[in-house]
């Protein structure tokens, strides 16, 4: 589901380049979209990642080692997710409201997903233990 998801907004980044009104975009919103369908790129190979591993190395078989390393794959695939979406939600904030309002915008994404993604989980294992 992860995958899918990735991809679909991989879709999007990758369209962005060629609606109306790109070539308009100050010259740093430009790269930054380009930083954020890479980062996009960098999430969409790490969540396929285990796919492949799951074919080649385990020959299809359910092991913890696979399940370790869906989890680990998955928790580094959502630093550069959150970031892309930040990036992504800063150059249209910025586009409509000016820089401070789509800067303001950016962080409060990045910092919301990666509060939600990392933060909770760190509590919960304080809590609860590892």
């Amino acid at each position: 589901m992860l995958v899918l998801g990735a991809q679909v907004l991989l879709g999007f980044e990758f369209s962005g380049v060629f609606r109306d009104g790109f070539e308009h975009l100050p010259l740093h919103a430009r790269y930054l979209d380009g930083i954020a369908l890479l980062l996009l790129i960098v999430t969409v190979a790490l969540l396929i990642t285990p796919e492949t591993y799951h074919h080649i190395v385990e020959i299809g078989r359910d092991t913890g080692r696979f399940h370790q390393l869906i989890t680990r794959m998955a928790d580094c695939a959502l630093l550069p997710f959150a970031l892309s979406l930040g990036l992504a939600l800063f150059i249209a904030g910025e586009s409509i409201f000016g820089f401070s309002a789509g800067l303001a915008a950016g962080v409060f994404c990045v910092l919301l997903a990666l509060g939600c993604w990392y933060g909770l989980q760190y509590l919960r294992r304080l809590r609860t233990g590892p």
